[in-house]
């Protein structure tokens, strides 16, 4: 999609914003932790975030009121052999994909590390 944003280079320091589905909120609020499917792409499909220098907590979650919201730090990402590149959207300057293989061993290793900051 074409768009008027800039992209930008995703620092390894960068914190990123996932939206948690309430499904997997409420998993979360039952069990005390995230599941690893809060972590898989849907088929064909990169793991969508956001860059939180680029946005704010507010923004992420505008009009996604029932979801909560976790962060990454791009740094552990590249550890586990996984990226993070900025696709920034007419709707979202901010959006970044996850890319490479997101098995459900990485997808848990995600899980772990990931915090929650709004539920």
């Amino acid at each position: 999609m074409s768009n008027s944003y800039e992209q930008v280079r995703v620092l390894d320091d960068d914190e990123l914003y996932r939206r948690i589905s309430p499904m997997w909120l409420e998993y979360y609020r039952k069990k005390g932790r995230l599941s690893s499917a809060a972590f898989k792409p849907l088929k064909d499909h990169n793991l969508s975030v956001d860059i939180a220098r680029l946005t704010s907590q507010e923004i992420t979650l505008r009009d996604y009121h029932d979801h909560g919201l976790a962060s990454l730090i791009t740094r552990f990402i590249r550890s586990i052999d996984l990226d993070v590149i900025h696709i920034p959207t007419d709707n979202n300057p901010a959006h970044a994909d996850i890319i490479g293989t997101i098995t459900r061993a990485i997808a848990r290793q995600l899980a772990e590390v990931a915090i929650i900051l709004l539920d």
